[in-house]
């Protein structure tokens, strides 16, 4: 998963979900060491892991386990595309950023209500991105959640947010 996505899930199990897959889609062979050390988490975690993405895939993908270590194969390739993206659809901060799109601003305590979570937790999940978006000239209006800065600025933003063809998340919408 680009390092840009990376910086907006919130879920260490979402992220390392992501960033495993991402990582096997891209090797023939996988061996849990070379894993271990890529997604920094450890042997044990990324066995438990990867039981866990077979499961949750279900017939979307195969994955072997060899002597040479793990390979992914993906069968259905629209219905793996569709569990990847609905592994984020929950993700806070992926909802409020589709909502500010969308033109739907709430309030940080309307946001709370939505996603069972104390405004000081968001505010330490915007505070987290304030770096991301100060990259773009942009800034959050912490009060009603939404994108304060040029409109040429938001619109970079939101490119590479959902529509660049590089992202793995293209675009995820709630229907």
């Amino acid at each position: 998963m680009r390092q840009f996505q990376s910086s907006f899930v919130i879920s260490k199990t979402t992220l390392r979900w992501l960033h495993l897959l991402e990582h096997m889609e891209h090797a023939s062979h996988v061996p849990i060491r070379g894993l271990s050390k890529v997604i920094k988490s450890s042997s044990r975690t990324i066995i438990e892991d990867l039981q866990n993405i077979k499961d949750y895939f279900e017939a979307s993908i195969e994955m072997e386990t060899t002597n040479s270590g793990y390979q992914l194969q993906i069968i259905d390739a629209e219905s793996y595309l569709e569990k990847k993206r609905n592994l984020i659809s929950n993700e806070p901060l992926f909802r409020i950023f589709e909502s500010i799109f969308l033109g739907e601003i709430l309030t940080i305590n309307e946001w709370s209500d939505i996603l069972f979570i104390s405004p000081a937790t968001l505010m330490r999940y915007f505070r987290k991105i304030d770096p991301i978006l100060a990259q773009y000239q942009l800034t959050l209006n912490k009060t009603t959640v939404d994108l304060v800065g040029a409109e040429v600025n938001i619109r970079h933003f939101f490119l590479n947010f959902f529509m660049n063809p590089t992202v793995l998340l293209i675009p995820y919408f709630h229907r």
